[in-house]
């Protein structure tokens, strides 16, 4: 199956029957009024009642732009969508829900990183500052309060480098520190807020991974991350529970399950090899979508779905 450049949901069917995916269970999530499709890949969050939220950079008319799905999870309802900005050239960087699953997005457009909202029923966007070069990497997440925390990786308003900055908003407006200023890279930046409002962070560091874990201010920048593939490794995708445990998947070959219990990990191969999509954790249990070559030598992209047998 195929699909064009737009944000499709895809339903396993319940019985599996012949253990594929037909047509019947997809349905397009994105319709951009006069739009040709997204562009890159779509953020997905969930709400706690098991509804989705989706951003997305969508092209309309050959420019870009940000926009907003919010579906109830129903393949036989359709989505609500909302524009989050009208400036051409805008690039999604980072999507993310509070405590109270209300969303917010970080885009750029030019050289201005920025961060809209919607609290009250309406988006309202400002700018957070200077980020320069296409290699800037974001992550967003937001502290039990409802304040919004944003990692920024690369040439963050005077620094020219690829340091890992988080950055706050106060009553003054935005301001940034280090994160860890004894590791001078922090590349592949995932961060995320667990049930006990505690925030880890993965990046990698100059010579391997590294998790830090705390609120902006009191960070442990030596937490754990697991001996994968005899070095320690950061994850290319993170959940995190309600009681400080993690589930991440570590690429390679063979890609790994990684299962932090809040004291130990602990790691399962998933598959041979594959580039990783997205992940996610429902009711304790990992449920893995990843891409994988297609077999005979084609160039094409399959996409799997895996989870444990027990």
């Amino acid at each position: 199956m195929t699909f064009p450049g737009n944000v499709w949901a895809v339903a396993r069917p319940d019985p599996i029957g012949d253990a594929g995916v037909s047509i019947s269970t997809a349905v397009q999530l994105s319709r951009p009024p006069g739009g040709t499709g997204s562009s890159g890949l779509p953020i997905v969050r969930a709400t706690r009642n098991g509804q989705i939220r989706i951003a997305y950079r969508a092209l309309i008319s050959g420019n870009t732009t940000v926009r907003y799905i919010e579906w109830s999870g129903d393949i036989n309802q359709d989505p609500v969508e909302v524009g989050i900005t009208s400036e051409n050239l805008a690039s999604l960087s980072a999507f993310d829900l509070d405590g109270e699953d209300r969303p917010g997005i970080v885009y750029r457009v030019g050289d201005e990183l920025r961060f809209a909202r919607n609290t009250s029923g309406s988006w309202q966007s400002e700018v957070v500052g200077t980020a320069r070069g296409a290699s800037i990497e974001v992550d967003l997440t937001f502290d039990a309060g409802g304040a919004p925390i944003l990692f920024v990786n690369g040439s963050w308003m005077e620094a020219d480098g690829s340091d890992l900055y988080v950055v706050t908003r106060g009553s003054t407006g935005w301001s940034s520190a280090l994160l860890d200023p004894g590791s001078p890279y922090g590349s592949g930046v995932l961060a995320g807020r667990d049930g006990l409002g505690q925030i880890h962070v993965t990046y990698a560091g100059l010579v391997a991974g590294r998790r830090a874990v705390g609120v902006p201010g009191a960070w442990d920048v030596n937490a754990s991350l697991p001996m994968s593939r005899a070095v320690i490794d950061r994850p290319s995708a993170m959940v995190l529970g309600a009681g400080g445990e993690i589930h991440a998947i570590f690429n390679g070959s063979p890609m790994e399950y990684g299962y932090f219990d809040g004291c130990t990990w602990s790691l399962q191969d998933v598959d041979e090899t594959g580039p990783l999509v997205g992940i996610a954790a429902v009711d304790g249990k990992p449920h893995i979508a990843y891409h994988k070559m297609a077999p005979s030598g084609s160039t094409a992209l399959e996409l799997w779905y895996a989870h444990p047998t027990q």
